[in-house]
């Protein structure tokens, strides 16, 4: 009687460290699990501003080459913050950077940059260093950008667009038409970026 109420405190003992033992390794794989999650959450959020990139850049370029106007959707993933996260053309008139992100052994470059304060990214623009992406100015002759209804001439229930410059400070989210401008006093490239407005931000 006396082992085996030996054998009964002994196992009373162990008891409590194998729970401990339990709860170490529960939590242990919980932790691995929100990591699992969370590194699979940030792989999609820069994919997804990835994948947005190569279309801006993919419809910029044909827009430039007068190849029809693009359609396009920007939109910042949730996982970066609206006000620490910016998408911009930058231009480099460096030889090392132009050289790494566009080949050649050009001087100047403009990039399509993303900046975070988690996620960096750089694309390479074939466009002119000298385009712009002018504002909508109806006083010129003829009009510049004014292909697309303003606030002040789009007909009820329907949307309004207003060009966006583009070498100007981070680009605002939304929905954006892109159009080649033609126009015959200046051999200067222009692109008119058209935001639709309900869409400003979205």
């Amino acid at each position: 009687m006396a082992f085996f109420k030996l054998l009964g405190c002994k196992g009373q003992e162990e008891a409590p460290f194998e729970l401990l033992i339990a709860v170490i390794v529960m939590g242990f794989v919980i932790v691995m699990g929100i990591n699992a999650i969370f590194t699979l959450n940030r792989e999609q959020c820069q994919g997804d501003i990835e994948k947005q990139m190569e279309s801006i850049k993919s419809s910029l370029e044909i827009a430039a080459r007068g190849e029809g106007s693009q359609n396009i959707y920007y939109s910042l993933p949730s996982c970066f913050g609206e006000k620490e996260s910016k998408l911009q053309i930058t231009e480099r008139d460096d030889p090392q950077s132009c050289s790494y992100y566009c080949g050649g052994n050009s001087y100047n470059c403009i990039l399509l940059s993303f900046a975070s304060p988690t996620y960096n990214s750089l694309k390479c623009l074939k466009l002119s260093n000298a385009i712009t992406f002018p504002e909508r100015n109806t006083n010129n002759s003829p009009p510049i950008c004014n292909v697309l209804p303003s606030v002040a001439d789009h007909q009820p229930g329907e949307p309004y667009f207003e060009p966006i410059d583009w070498r100007e400070g981070a680009i605002p989210q939304g929905r954006y038409t892109l159009m080649k401008e033609i126009n015959l006093y200046t051999s200067q490239p222009m692109i008119c970026a058209y935001l639709r407005s309900d869409t400003r931000g979205v």
